[in-house]
C-alpha cells in the first residue's frame, strides 16, 4: 500500500500537466458527450417508433417458419422459377435444395434452378457445388419425382449480359452474371422469377403469398420479403452474432419504412415478374450491388415499385469481422456507384424528376447516415473509456476523496461510473432478439461444457468487450466513403461472402 501511495502523487501531477488525459478523463462530462447522448436517444426513439409502426404488417402472423396459409382453388397459379446462384457453395447447397421440398405451392407450378459456374471445376481439390447438386438430383428423382430441380452451368466465357454470348476468354464471375445466364435460358411458362442466395431457405408460404397478392392487384410485379441472416448464429464470432440479430431486426421493422422511400431490393427473397426483368435487360452484371441497381432500373424504366410482404427467409451472416467488412464495403461502394448513376440522370429528359428524388434519398440513407452512425458509435466508445478511466482513478484515490481533478465527491459517483461501463443494454438486446428469432437459428453443434463456454463468452463479450468496439459496425461504410473520396476511379472486385458448414436443415 505504501508503494501505491508513492505512485498516486506522480499520477496526479502527470494528469494535471497533460491536457489530453485531463480531457479524456472528463470527456463524458463535456457538451459534446451530452450532444452524443441526445442524438443516441433520438435514434433509439426512432427505432422504437419503427418497431410499433411495423406491427400492423405482421399482425396475425407468427414470426416463425410454420405454414400458415392454405391452398385455394384458383383457375390459374403463376409459375415461379426459383433461381439460386451457387458458385463454391458445396458446404450448403444440398441443405438448401432439400429445404425447398417444404414449399407450400403446387409442385407443377414452380421449379428450382441452381446456377453453378464452370470455372469452379478448374483445379477443384474438394467436392464441387456441381457434384452436390447432381447428387441431390439423383436422390430426388427417386424420392420426389414431381419436384422440378434443374442445374444450369455458366460457361467460363459467358459475357454476363441477358441473352449474352460466349467471348472465348474467361469472364469474371459475379452474381449478376450468373442470374442473367439463368434468365437467358428460362422457358416461356415462367411468370415470376424468385431469387435466393445459395444459403437462403424460403418461407414455405412465400410463393403462395406473392401469388395471392398478385391476384388481388396485378399491377404489383415486384415483391421484396425480409431476410433474417442469423441461421449460423452458433458458428460465428460474437461480433457477427450482434450483426446477425441487428440485421434481422432491421429487415423486420426498418425495411418496410425504407422501401416507402427507396425502391430497395435485397437480392434474395425477391420476386419479380419475368416480363419486367426482360424490359430492363436483367441484372447489371458489373454492379457490386446488383440488387439495388435493379430496383432503381425497374422504377425508372417500368415505374415498378417493390412491395413488402412479411414472410422472412433464413440465411447465414458473415462468420467474422473480416468477412463482414468485405461484404459491407462492397455494399457501400455499390451504393455510391448507384448514386453516381442517378447524379448523371438528373438532367435526363425522361428520368430527371425521379432521379433527383432518389439521388437525395440515397445520399441521406447512405453517406450521411454512415458518417453520423460512425461518429456516434466512436464518441460513445470514447465516453465509455472516459468512464472507465474515471472509475479506475477514483478507485486508486478512495482514501483521498478530495481529489478534485475528476469531480468525484462520493462512492455513489464511483459506482455510477462503473455501472455506466457495463454493456447491460447490449446484453439485454441480444437476449431479446435471440429469443425473438430463435426459429431461424440453427441448433448449435456444441454441447455440454463447450456450449457453456460459448454462452459465457457471449455474456462476457457483450458486457465488457463489444461496447468499446461498436464503432466497427459502421466502419466499413465510412471507410468505403473515404476510399471513394480518395480514389474515385479505383475499381473494386466482386467478392463472394464465405459460408459456414451446415449439417441439418433448419426445416427438418
Amino acid at each position: 500500500m505504501a508503494g501505491l501511495s508513492a505512485v498516486i502523487p506522480y499520477f496526479n501531477h502527470y494528469l494535471t500537466a497533460s491536457g489530453f488525459w485531463f480531457y479524456l478523463l472528463n470527456f463524458s462530462f463535456t457538451s459534446l458527450a451530452k450532444i452524443v447522448a441526445i442524438f443516441a436517444f433520438f435514434l433509439f426513439a426512432r427505432l422504437l417508433a419503427m418497431y410499433f409502426i411495423s406491427r400492423p404488417l405482421w399482425r396475425g402472423r407468427k414470426l416463425n417458419l410454420e405454414k400458415g396459409e392454405k391452398l385455394e382453388a384458383k383457375p390459374f397459379y403463376p409459375f415461379f422459377s426459383i433461381i439460386v446462384p451457387a458458385r463454391q457453395e458445396a458446404e450448403v447447397i444440398k441443405n438448401t435444395i432439400y429445404s425447398y421440398l417444404k414449399i407450400n405451392y403446387p409442385r407443377d407450378r414452380f421449379e428450382l434452378i441452381i446456377v453453378t459456374d464452370e470455372k469452379e471445376r478448374e483445379g477443384a481439390s474438394s467436392r464441387t457445388t456441381q457434384e452436390e447438386v447432381l447428387a441431390a438430383l439423383a436422390e430426388l428423382s427417386k424420392k420426389e419425382p414431381d419436384f422440378q430441380l434443374k442445374m444450369l452451368e455458366v460457361p467460363y466465357d459467358f459475357d454476363g449480359y441477358l441473352y449474352g454470348k460466349r467471348m472465348g476468354t474467361a469472364v469474371p464471375s459475379t452474381k449478376g452474371r450468373a442470374v442473367n445466364y439463368a434468365l437467358s435460358n428460362l422457358e416461356a411458362k415462367t411468370d415470376f422469377c424468385a431469387f435466393f442466395d445459395a444459403d437462403g431457405m424460403a418461407h414455405p408460404d412465400s410463393l403462395l403469398m406473392v401469388a395471392k397478392t398478385w391476384f388481388k392487384d396485378p399491377t404489383k410485379g415486384v415483391f421484396q420479403l425480409p431476410v433474417f441472416q442469423c441461421r449460423n448464429f452458433w458458428s460465428i464470432s460474437l461480433f457477427s452474432k450482434i450483426a446477425a440479430l441487428g440485421q434481422a431486426f432491421t429487415h423486420e421493422c426498418v425495411l418496410p419504412r425504407l422501401m416507402k422511400k427507396i425502391p430497395f431490393l435485397g437480392g434474395t427473397n425477391l420476386f419479380i415478374k419475368k416480363d419486367l426483368l426482360l424490359k430492363v435487360g436483367g441484372f447489371d452484371n458489373h454492379s457490386l450491388t446488383e440488387d439495388l441497381a435493379l430496383g432503381i432500373s425497374l422504377y425508372l424504366k417500368t415505374n415498378s415499385w417493390p412491395h413488402f410482404l412479411p414472410l422472412p427467409s433464413s440465411e447465414q451472416t458473415p462468420p467474422n469481422f473480416k468477412a463482414y467488412r468485405r461484404q459491407r464495403i462492397r455494399w457501400a461502394l455499390g451504393q455510391l456507384k448507384v448514386i453516381e448513376y442517378l447524379k448523371s440522370l438528373r438532367s435526363h429528359p425522361l428520368y430527371q424528376n425521379q432521379a433527383k428524388k432518389l439521388y437525395r434519398r440515397l445520399i441521406i440513407n447512405g453517406p450521411i447516415e454512415w458518417v453520423l452512425y460512425f461518429m456516434l458509435t466512436l464518441m460513445s466508445s470514447l465516453i465509455l473509456i472516459s468512464r472507465l478511466a474515471q472509475g479506475t482513478f477514483m478507485f486508486i484515490n478512495l482514501r483521498n476523496l478530495s481529489f478534485s481533478l475528476l469531480s468525484f465527491n462520493s462512492l455513489n459517483e464511483l459506482s455510477y461510473s462503473l455501472m455506466a461501463l457495463a454493456g447491460f443494454p447490449l446484453l439485454i438486446y441480444l437476449i431479446i432478439l435471440k429469443a425473438r428469432y430463435r426459429y431461424f437459428i440453427q441448433k448449435p453443434f456444441k454441447r455440454g461444457l463447450k456450449k457453456f463456454i460459448d454462452d459465457a463468452g457471449l455474456v462476457f463479450g457483450s458486457l465488457f468487450i463489444m461496447p468499446f468496439i461498436l464503432f466497427l459496425y459502421p466502419w466499413p461504410f465510412f471507410w468505403a466513403l473515404l476510399q471513394k473520396i480518395i480514389s474515385p476511379s479505383k475499381e473494386t472486385a466482386w467478392i463472394k461472402t464465405p459460408r459456414t458448414k451446415e449439417v441439418v436443415s433448419t426445416f427438418s
